[in-house]
């Protein structure tokens, strides 16, 4: 039997990825590219960005409910986002057990105050886990080392 993965990775006549491949759950109203994901046993919904350089971001919130530690970081670091002028400063981090698709890793994600997404999965965790983003299809897929 095809899995959906299967499925769309086909019908976009694509060749078949290597690894593991992740179906997406489209923000019908964004139109970003998210995935599910588990945070420490706890399902996250996920924003792929590769846009997102030098940190994974999870959500203060997301921590505050499944009371996952923070620890404190001395200096905080600066979040620059696009617009200009626009930045925040993050002062903790957290460790945790990360599972995408069934590949489990211990990853280190600063915290911040995310609005619409509880982890922000960056160039650190993509270029680790050697992510292709098809933007055609939607899908991504990992090649965990």
């Amino acid at each position: 039997m095809m899995t959906a993965a299967q499925s769309i990775v086909q019908k976009a006549a694509i060749p078949a990825m290597k690894g593991l491949v992740a179906m997406p759950v489209l923000d019908s109203v964004k139109e970003h590219l998210l995935v599910t994901t588990k945070v420490n046993e706890h399902i996250a919904k996920t924003l792929v960005d590769q846009q997102t350089a030098g940190a994974d971001l999870i959500s203060s919130t997301f921590c505050t409910l499944h009371k996952i530690p923070l620890y404190k970081m001395n200096p905080p670091v600066t979040l620059q986002m696009t617009m200009k002028g626009s930045r925040g400063s993050l002062t903790h981090y957290v460790i945790v057990q990360l599972d995408w698709l069934g590949y489990l890793e211990e990853r280190t994600m600063l915290v911040a105050a995310l609005k619409d997404w509880d982890i922000v999965l960056g160039s650190p965790a993509l270029w680790n886990m050697k992510a292709v983003i098809n933007m055609g299809t939607m899908t991504v897929s990992i090649q965990p080392p």
